[in-house]
């Protein structure tokens, strides 16, 4: 039985290790991957560090398992009400996150369109400089057409 037991243990166990990444990457997103990953580990470290000998001296002192079961159960809603009250707060987060993405995008490309209508205004001064410029230009090439003399200097 304990065989059995024990098999079926090492699967879930590893089925919630390797859903632990999907779930981060769901919850805090691609920028802060990396810092949950390492919040996740300190977590469980404590956990797995101190949840033993506290069940081993709450068996010892009390003679019985029920409080031990007592303790485990109220470090799973203890984790299920943390879980529920931060999901809440990080779909906020993020949400306030991606509103201020659109309005910087928002404003980005505001900026841009700025920059074109001046960069037009800019074409258009330069080309009227343009014009006064190779306005006499254009007199000479006009008279060439006609058969008009041009001076020459001797």
């Amino acid at each position: 039985g304990l065989v059995i037991y024990s098999i079926f243990f090492g699967l879930a166990f590893g089925m919630v290790c390797a859903m632990l990444f999907e779930t981060l990457m769901d919850l805090v997103g691609a920028s802060r991957f990396t810092s949950a990953v390492g919040l996740v580990t300190i977590v469980e470290c404590f956990t797995i560090l101190l949840g033993p000998p506290i069940g081993g001296t709450l068996i010892d002192t009390f003679g019985d398992y029920k409080y031990m079961f007592i303790k485990c159960g109220a470090v799973m809603v203890l984790a299920g009400t943390f879980l529920f009250i931060m999901n809440y707060y990080n779909y906020r987060m993020l949400a306030k996150e991606e509103k201020k993405r659109v309005k910087e995008d928002g404003e980005k490309k505001d900026n841009e369109n700025a920059r074109t209508e001046k960069g037009e205004a800019v074409k258009a001064v330069e080309k009227i400089q343009d014009i006064n410029e190779t306005a006499p230009l254009k007199k000479d090439e006009n008279g060439l057409k006609n058969g008009a003399n041009i001076p020459t200097e001797p």
